[in-house]
């Protein structure tokens, strides 16, 4: 299989080839690739000559703004490519895109497909995609002014068309924060741990936070929905604090494991703060 390096604005042969989106084996098609990728054999001794034909992809373009019309700057968009079965994947040669100063974006080089456009906006680090990696407590949305993949807005492109109007709002009211702790069967608050929120039935895309020192995790502005909240490498460490010469630090020592544990919580017309994980002991 011959694949060239990725042209801006154009499709780069790598999506047809796995790990791509658009290869058999993720998308679950069987078609054959198409003309633009080659297939090349090469026999010891001779000479292929191989003719690169460059594909225009389809490009989807919008805005990010609040409800009251402000636009948002600097907010990444990545497109998802939707497969079968509700599944999910990255392309290969089109990366985030961010807003202008003005809350306009534009994506390029788009293989033909479906796809969703997914945003993350604010918080001190990125969304979690998979659930794991450490994310922010900020916000992610999709093109549909939804925080569920499912409900999101389905684009379908052909290349190389243009497909405008993908925009995101974001609700400056009827949002709300999510936060509580996270304890061992005692009662104590452990201090150390990844806390995760998602739509309920859909991790795939997940906000994720680190426990603070006190037991305590917070969301903000989550959108009405129902969602799970679930601690992931929860544990208590003793920090001892060490001084090597100008040095000091905390040295941090785990001194019990917790298994995960999850709960459906529903978030509605009000905040939540009192959300309490209990979580058993690692024997």
């Amino acid at each position: 299989m011959l694949y060239r390096t990725a042209v801006t604005g154009y499709i780069s042969a790598r999506e047809y080839i796995y790990p791509g989106a658009m290869a058999p084996e993720v998308n679950g098609r069987r078609e054959s690739p198409p003309s633009f990728v080659q297939r090349v054999t090469i026999v010891s001794g001779s000479t292929v000559n191989v003719q690169i034909r460059l594909h225009r992809g389809a490009s989807i373009s919008g805005s990010v703004a609040y409800s009251d019309g402000t636009p948002v700057p600097f907010v990444a968009l990545t497109p998802k490519a939707k497969l079968s079965g509700g599944n999910f994947a990255d392309t290969m040669g089109t990366g985030a895109s961010h807003t202008d100063s003005t809350g306009h974006y534009r994506i390029d080089a788009l293989p033909d497909g479906s796809y969703v456009v997914l945003g993350g906006i604010e918080g001190s680090m990125v969304p979690v995609f998979g659930g794991d990696r450490l994310g922010g407590s900020g916000i992610i949305i999709f093109a549909g002014s939804t925080m569920r993949p499912s409900k999101a807005r389905v684009i379908d492109v052909e290349a190389p068309r243009e497909y405008t109007g993908v925009d995101i709002t974001l609700p400056l009211v009827g949002v709300h924060e999510v936060s509580g702790s996270i304890t061992g069967p005692d009662g104590h608050r452990l201090n150390h741990g990844q806390v995760r929120l998602y739509p309920t039935g859909e991790p795939r895309f997940s906000l994720a936070t680190p426990l603070q020192g006190n037991g305590t995790f917070v969301f903000h502005r989550i959108l009405p929905d129902s969602y799970t909240v679930s601690i992931d490498d929860a544990s208590d460490l003793a920090l001892t604090p060490k001084n090597d010469q100008a040095l000091r630090y905390d040295e941090r020592t785990v001194v019990q494991k917790y298994r995960p544990v999850s709960k459906n919580i529903d978030v509605g017309d009000r905040d939540l703060n009192d959300v309490v994980l209990s979580v058993a002991p690692i024997r």
